[in-house]
C-alpha cells in the first residue's frame, strides 16, 4: 500500500480553527446589517450547522442586536435620562416626574430590554383595580413608558430586542 496518498478534507467558507491544532473551531459570517461577526462554535461540525443557521438568519433579515457583547442598560437608567429630557423640553414634566418613581419600583435594575410592552400592558390593570384609577391615568402611564423608551432610542442607546444601529429602523408607533 505504498504510494496512497490521503488527501485533506475540503475547507469550508466562512469555518476556521483558532488556534490552530487545537480542534477549537469558530465562524464568521456577515450579519443581516453588513456587519462581519465571529462566533465561537466548538467542533468543526457544530461550526458547520450554526455558520449555516446564521447567513439563513441574515438572509431572512433577522438582526442581531448592535450590542451583543456590551453590558444591559438598566432600565432605571433610561427612566432617568427621560425625566432630566423632560424637566429641559415640556413645560408638563411634573406629570412624568411623578410616574417614575412608581415605574423604577416596578422595572428597577432589570435589563430595559426585557421591559416589553407586554409586561407593561399587564400590570397597568391590575394597578388600576388595586388602586382605583381613572382611565386617563392609566394613558398617563403609558405614555411616561413611551416617553422613557423614545428619549432612549434618540440618545442612541436603542433598548429594543432586534435593534440595528446601523440599519434603517425606528421603533414601531404601537409597541406603547
Amino acid at each position: 500500500m505504498t504510494g496512497v496518498v490521503r488527501r485533506k478534507p475540503p475547507k469550508v467558507r466562512g469555518i476556521y480553527e483558532r488556534p490552530k491544532a487545537s480542534n477549537l473551531w469558530w465562524m464568521r459570517y456577515t450579519d443581516a446589517c453588513g456587519r462581519e461577526r465571529p462566533e465561537k462554535a466548538g467542533t468543526k461540525g457544530m461550526g458547520l450547522q450554526l455558520y449555516r443557521k446564521r447567513k439563513t438568519e441574515a438572509m431572512q433579515g433577522r438582526k442581531l442586536p448592535e450590542t451583543l457583547r456590551s453590558r444591559a442598560i438598566a432600565f432605571n437608567e433610561i427612566a432617568d435620562q427621560a425625566m432630566e429630557w423632560a424637566k429641559a423640553h415640556k413645560g408638563t414634566w411634573a406629570h412624568e416626574v411623578t410616574h417614575a418613581p412608581r415605574r423604577r419600583g416596578w422595572f428597577g435594575p432589570r435589563a430595559a430590554a426585557e421591559v416589553g410592552p407586554h409586561e407593561s400592558g399587564q400590570k397597568l390593570p391590575d394597578e388600576m383595580q388595586a388602586r382605583g384609577w381613572a382611565p386617563a391615568t392609566v394613558n398617563r402611564y403609558r405614555a411616561t413608558m413611551s416617553l422613557i423608551y423614545r428619549v432612549a432610542v434618540n440618545n442612541g442607546g436603542s433598548t429594543r430586542p432586534g435593534w440595528c444601529g446601523s440599519c434603517a429602523r425606528t421603533m414601531p408607533a404601537s409597541a406603547f
